[in-house]
């Protein structure tokens, strides 16, 4: 028989005392209403045809009325779709590189839209968050290329089963299954009636250190590939924005401020270290940029 010693390490193992926390600290937080194991199918299920099954982990619901810097909705609302990773041993530091090609590419963010009634598709939108230090475009780190680090900082996770790249995906699938599905998911968290935008975004809560890693790309070495350590510099963040590279039937055919723009190949995914879980939640704002 397994002692509970043992049992304890497999549930801490599978993460879910971690998700617990992670559900309890959006609980304690009274401006959110949050839900757990939120279902979702997609593509939706037809006849014979059989959509992917899946659940994410946390939906939470922030949301304040009247409020400009909510996009100046008179009702307006922040979805969160999050995931929960606990990092171990193995993964327990987490080393981003910026993405700094297309000229300091905008955030992408997803909002739907009340019309006399109706909720309309998904959006894509740019947006600042002003309170989580994000208060112009070029603020936001845009890493787009990560590595997993163990704990003594001496071997990188090659394992393609335990990747941020993982999480980060199962945050955006639900987002763009549970965003076309609306209308139960707000029954669910009994939102009031006069909500006429909601704004999406997935997260990934991890018990991992995150590293942002600066360094010159001429200092590089022509012969080996490689950095010297003295041109790398390393900035730990409490929370970072990764641009998430969505798979093909995740991408968005969208409009930013009436110009057709090409498929939407990148979601801005929020990463928060666990011990800032907290104060994320707190400071999580949003103002439409132009």
């Amino acid at each position: 028989m397994p002692t509970d010693q043992q049992k304890t390490g497999l549930l801490n193992e599978a993460g879910l005392p971690f998700q617990e926390f992670c559900y309890f600290t959006v609980k304690q937080n009274e401006n959110y209403l949050a839900v757990q194991e939120v279902p979702f199918t997609h593509p939706p299920s037809q006849g014979a045809q059989l959509g992917k099954t899946g659940a994410i982990d946390i939906l939470a619901a922030k949301f304040r009325f009247g409020d400009p810097a909510y996009f100046g909705a008179r009702g307006s609302l922040i979805y969160l779709f999050i995931e929960c990773k606990r990092a171990s041993p193995n993964i327990k530091n987490w080393i981003f590189l910026k993405l700094d090609n297309e000229d300091k590419r905008l955030p992408t963010f997803f909002v739907k839209k009340s019309r006399a009634g109706q909720w309309g598709s998904l959006e894509a939108i740019r947006g600042i968050f002003p309170n989580l230090g994000y208060g112009h475009p070029e603020h936001f780190e845009a890493t787009g290329v990560a590595i997993e680090v163990n704990s003594a900082l001496n071997a990188w996770n090659r394992n393609q089963d335990d990747k941020i790249y993982k999480a980060a995906l199962q945050a955006n699938y639900g987002l763009n299954a549970i965003g076309s599905q609306l209308s139960n998911t707000v029954e669910n968290l009994d939102i009031p009636g006069n909500v006429t935008k909601i704004l999406y975004l997935p997260v990934v809560v991890t018990t991992a250190n995150l590293y942002l890693a600066n360094f010159d790309p001429s200092q590089v070495s022509k012969d080996d590939g490689a950095i010297d350590l003295s041109s790398v510099s390393y900035e730990e963040k409490p929370w970072l924005t990764y641009d998430f590279p969505l798979p093909d039937y995740l991408k968005y055919s969208s409009i930013f401020h009436n110009h057709i723009n090409k498929n939407v190949e990148r979601a801005t995914t929020f990463i928060v270290n666990s011990k800032h879980w907290s104060n994320f939640l707190q400071h999580m704002d949003f103002s439409e940029w132009n």
